[in-house]
């Protein structure tokens, strides 16, 4: 009786320590970094969820099989990040198909889910995920991850994306006032030019003397346009997701 008590017992220990192993913010199933580089990753990992009282993970596979990028990290989300009090998620990559993506739930949709939020995080760490360069593409990762996070937390509304011209409406009229220059200073040079005078219609310049139109004829050309509506591409960034998810992803 003893024995199997202590069997039991052995196997909740394993059980435990198994789950524990699961629910670490980095799993590197691709064995792409070294003991040392685990540890400094965990590090900052770790201190943006403490920092936000979210889980904030990175999960490589060396494959997914058939199944989708976006498929597999929102699964992840549901089945092992599923314990951030404010929100979960999680970065996937996967080797064979040189791919990743950004899957969070419902909670973090629109802090860290959104397309502004992917391409901002994206445009960051992925130039380290094309040189191999792994340890700084998830510290980058975290880094943009805390920063979103952080503005949340000190104006209560997430980041959203910079118009490209902030200042558009001033630009309009310089532009505007530029033309009107340009105009008046070539109009003011055409009117200054002595053998140059400005006709009314376009018969001021014929020579009734030397020219005698004998017979007309019009040539009409038909063409037969069909408007083909451009299908829309799949970028490499999603934004919003399905269902509670959000997120986006792409190649590296």
């Amino acid at each position: 009786m003893k024995k199997i008590l202590f069997i039991l017992t052995m196997l909740a220990a394993f059980l435990i320590s198994s789950v524990a192993m699961a629910a670490s913010c980095l799993i590197d199933n691709a064995d792409l970094l070294s003991p040392r580089q685990e540890r400094e990753v965990l590090q900052f990992l770790e201190q943006v969820e403490r920092s936000h009282n979210v889980r904030v993970a990175v999960v490589t596979m060396p494959t997914i099989g058939n199944s989708s990028t976006a498929a597999f990290a929102d699964k992840l989300v549901d089945e092992v990040y599923n314990d951030g009090a404010k929100g979960n998620m999680v970065l996937l990559q996967v080797i064979d198909q040189r791919k990743w993506y950004i899957s969070t739930d419902g909670k973090l949709k629109e802090i860290t889910g959104t397309s502004d939020a992917v391409n901002y995080m994206s445009k960051a760490f992925v130039p380290y995920l094309s040189k191999g360069d792994y340890p700084n593409a998830y510290k980058v990762y975290a880094s943009k991850a805390n920063d979103l996070l952080a503005y949340y937390a000190q104006h209560g509304k997430p980041v959203k994306k910079e118009k490209p011209f902030p200042n558009e409406p001033a630009l309009v009229f310089a532009l505007f006032g530029a033309f009107i220059f340009t105009k008046s200073v070539r109009r003011s040079l055409i009117n200054s030019m002595s053998n140059v005078n400005a006709a009314v219609a376009a018969d001021a310049y014929l020579d009734e003397r030397s020219f005698e139109l004998k017979d007309s004829n019009d040539t009409y050309m038909y063409s037969n346009v069909v408007a083909v509506p451009r299908p829309r591409g799949n970028g490499h960034h999603g934004g919003g997701g399905s269902g509670g998810h959000g997120g986006g992803g792409g190649g590296y």
